[in-house]
C-alpha cells in the first residue's frame, strides 16, 4: 500500500499526534525548502524543539525547492524515504492531492493544538481546503510588488491600467498587446515565477545591495 505524506508547517503539532509514549523517541523526517539564512533559523528551531523533550526527534533536511519537488513523487512511488512533514509552496498542494500523495489533517487534532483557521491568513488557509478536507497550514504569505516605467506607460497610453493601483494578470496581458500594437519592440516577460530575473536585475542595478533569499 502506497504510503502518503502529511504536510505540516508547525513542528509542535507532532506532539499532539502522538498517542503512545515509547522508550525510544519517535523519529519525524522533515523536509524544507530553506537553504539560506532561513535554513539556519529553521534548524535552530528544530534543535530547540528536540532539546525540549525526549519523546519526539525531528530530522530536518533542507534542500532546494526544485530538488524537493522532484524527490517527493519519487519517494512516494518507491515507498521508501518518504518524509513525514514537509514545507511546500501552496500551489503544489492540489496536484499532490490529485496524485494521492497527502493525508488530510484531522481537524479535531488541529483544534486541540490551537491550530484553527482564525489564527491564519484566511485566503492562504482556504487554498488548502480541497473537497471538504484540509491539507496544509500556512507559514507565510508572499507579496507581489509591481514596478512600471512611467515614461513607457505615457508613450503607449497605458496609464488607465494602473489608475486604480492594481494590475490583474488579464490587464497585464492586455497592456502588453496594446503596447505591441502601438509599436513597442522591447521585451515583455511572461507572467510566471520570474524571481531569478528580478534578482538579477536588482543585482545589476544596485551592485552594493545585499543578497536576497526567499522561501
Amino acid at each position: 500500500m502506497k504510503k502518503q505524506l502529511t504536510f505540516g508547517l508547525c513542528l509542535l503539532l507532532v506532539v499532539f499526534m502522538v498517542t503512545a509514549v515509547q522508550a525510544e523517541p519517535i523519529q519525524i523526517d522533515y523536509w524544507s525548502v530553506f537553504t539560506g539564512a532561513d535554513g539556519a533559523t529553521m534548524q535552530s528551531m528544530v534543535d530547540e524543539f528536540n532539546a525540549s523533550q525526549d519523546e519526539v526527534y525531528v530530522n530536518h533536511t533542507p534542500m532546494a525547492a526544485d530538488d524537493l519537488y522532484q524527490k517527493i513523487p519519487l519517494t512516494v512511488q518507491t515507498g521508501t524515504g518518504i518524509p513525514d512533514v514537509t514545507i511546500v509552496h501552496i500551489e503544489r498542494i492540489p496536484d499532490f492531492v490529485d496524485k494521492d500523495m497527502l493525508y488530510a489533517y484531522d481537524m479535531d487534532l488541529l483544534a486541540e493544538a490551537g491550530v484553527v483557521e482564525e489564527n491564519y491568513n484566511s485566503a492562504a488557509w482556504a487554498r488548502s481546503d480541497i473537497d471538504g478536507e484540509h491539507y496544509g497550514i500556512p507559514l507565510d504569505v508572499h507579496s507581489y510588488v509591481t514596478y512600471y516605467n512611467k515614461d513607457l506607460f505615457d508613450q503607449y497610453d497605458l496609464n488607465s491600467y494602473v489608475e486604480d493601483g492594481y494590475l490583474t494578470f488579464e490587464e497585464l496581458r492586455e497592456l502588453g498587446d496594446k503596447a505591441r500594437e502601438q509599436g513597442y519592440e522591447g521585451e515583455i516577460y511572461d507572467l510566471g515565477w520570474i524571481r531569478a530575473q528580478i534578482l538579477s536585475f536588482y543585482a545589476r542595478w544596485i551592485p552594493t545591495a545585499p543578497s536576497a533569499k526567499t522561501v
